[in-house]
C-alpha cells in the first residue's frame, strides 16, 4: 500500500505503523505537536535516537537535527518542522 503525503511517499513505512502515521497527520491533531513516540513512528527512527539527538544538541552546543519544544518537562516536535526535514531531504 502507497499512502501520498504532500510529495513524501509512504511506503518506506513499515505496514504496522502506516495507522499511526495516517492518524498524526489528519486533521484531527490540529495543534500540531507531537510527543517524542508519536514524532519517532512519523520519522521512522527510534524514540531513543531522538534523545541522542537532544543530548548531543545540548551538550555539544549544536543545533538538533530535529527542532523541539520543551513545555515544562516535556518535550514536543512540531509536525510542520518534521514534514519540513522530510520534504528537504535533510536531516540538519
Amino acid at each position: 500500500m502507497t499512502l501520498q503525503f504532500k510529495k513524501t511517499p509512504l511506503k518506506l513505512i513499515p505496514e504496522k505503523l502506516v495507522p499511526q502515521v495516517v492518524a498524526l497527520t489528519s486533521p484531527g491533531n490540529a495543534n500540531g505537536l507531537l510527543n517524542p513516540k508519536e514524532a519517532a513512528a512519523f520519522l521512522t527512527v527510534s524514540t531513543s535516537m531522538l534523545a541522542r539527538d537532544r543530548w548531543f544538541a545540548r551538550r555539544a552546543g549544536v543545533k538538533p537535527q530535529f527542532p523541539f519544544l520543551k513545555i515544562g518537562a516535556s518535550v514536543r516536535y512540531r509536525l510542520a518542522d518534521l514534514q519540513k526535514i522530510l520534504e528537504a531531504g535533510q536531516v540538519g
